[in-house]
């Protein structure tokens, strides 16, 4: 049990010191559906759960982004209503 506990003081410290607001939003929305995820657990297969981090792993290099303009452009026939 306590080496959660230094697990959840060492993030607080790193959320404390972060002025990174992108990356706050990330660890809040990751956080935030982890609890909501509790309720209503979805299972992943090794193979969903491998390609998942891949592409999580993948979105930390920011020239694998692409900007929202760009995004709804290449995507605007899903976005028409």
């Amino acid at each position: 049990m306590k080496k959660h506990l230094d697990i959840k003081d060492q993030l607080y410290k790193l959320i404390e010191n972060s002025e990174d607001e992108h990356l706050l939003k990330m660890v809040y929305a990751i956080l935030n559906d982890q609890m909501k995820a509790q309720d209503n657990p979805i299972q992943l297969t090794a193979s969903q759960e491998k390609e998942l981090l891949q592409a999580y792993n993948e979105s930390l290099d920011e020239s694998n982004l692409l900007e929202l303009e760009e995004l709804k452009e290449k995507n605007s026939k899903w976005l028409e209503k």
